[in-house]
Protein backbone atom coordinates (compact mmCIF):
# COMPACT_ATOMS: atom_id res chain seq x y z
CA UNK A 1 0.00 0.00 0.00
CA UNK A 2 1.17 3.38 -0.83
CA UNK A 3 0.60 5.87 1.73
CA UNK A 4 -0.09 9.37 0.13
CA UNK A 5 1.89 11.72 1.78
CA UNK A 6 1.93 15.62 1.88
CA UNK A 7 4.63 17.30 -0.31
CA UNK A 8 7.35 18.77 1.94
CA UNK A 9 6.80 22.64 0.96
CA UNK A 10 2.97 22.57 1.67
CA UNK A 11 3.95 20.79 5.14
CA UNK A 12 6.38 23.99 5.44
CA UNK A 13 4.32 26.49 4.60
CA UNK A 14 1.22 25.10 7.12
CA UNK A 15 3.20 24.79 10.06
CA UNK A 16 4.67 28.65 9.18
CA UNK A 17 1.26 29.48 8.99
CA UNK A 18 -0.02 28.31 11.98
CA UNK A 19 3.12 29.35 13.72
CA UNK A 20 2.59 32.97 12.62
CA UNK A 21 -0.92 32.70 13.87
CA UNK A 22 -0.27 31.94 17.15
CA UNK A 23 2.79 34.25 17.42
CA UNK A 24 0.06 37.23 16.30
CA UNK A 25 -2.48 35.54 18.86
CA UNK A 26 0.14 35.70 21.83
CA UNK A 27 1.70 39.22 20.79
CA UNK A 28 -1.91 40.77 20.92
CA UNK A 29 -2.75 39.04 23.93
CA UNK A 30 -0.10 40.57 25.72
CA UNK A 31 -0.41 43.67 24.01
CA UNK A 32 -4.10 44.17 25.54
CA UNK A 33 -2.51 43.11 29.02
CA UNK A 34 0.15 45.42 29.23
CA UNK A 35 -2.77 48.32 28.59
CA UNK A 36 -5.18 46.78 31.63
CA UNK A 37 -1.41 47.01 33.41
CA UNK A 38 -1.01 50.36 32.37
CA UNK A 39 -4.59 51.44 33.20
CA UNK A 40 -4.41 49.92 36.53
CA UNK A 41 -1.30 51.54 36.91
CA UNK A 42 -2.74 55.18 36.74
CA UNK A 43 -5.72 53.69 38.79
CA UNK A 44 -3.25 53.45 41.59
CA UNK A 45 -1.46 56.45 41.30
CA UNK A 46 -4.90 58.26 41.41
CA UNK A 47 -5.43 56.48 44.27
CA UNK A 48 -2.59 57.11 45.83
CA UNK A 49 -2.64 61.34 45.50
CA UNK A 50 -6.40 60.75 47.07
CA UNK A 51 -4.79 59.04 49.73
CA UNK A 52 -2.19 61.53 50.16
CA UNK A 53 -4.24 64.72 49.98
CA UNK A 54 -6.81 62.90 52.53
CA UNK A 55 -4.21 62.51 55.05
CA UNK A 56 -3.10 65.89 54.70
CA UNK A 57 -6.68 66.95 55.37
CA UNK A 58 -6.72 64.83 58.28
CA UNK A 59 -3.24 66.32 59.69
CA UNK A 60 -4.94 69.08 59.69
CA UNK A 61 -8.17 68.84 61.13
CA UNK A 62 -5.78 67.16 64.10
CA UNK A 63 -3.69 69.90 64.05
CA UNK A 64 -6.30 72.65 64.64
CA UNK A 65 -8.38 70.24 67.09
CA UNK A 66 -5.29 70.11 69.09
CA UNK A 67 -4.51 73.78 68.66
CA UNK A 68 -8.12 74.72 69.68
CA UNK A 69 -8.04 71.86 72.59
CA UNK A 70 -6.87 73.40 76.64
Amino acid sequence: MAADTVPMDTFKWIVSGLLATLLVSVGWFLSDMRADLRDMRKEVTAMRVEAAASNMRLEGLLEQRRKGSP
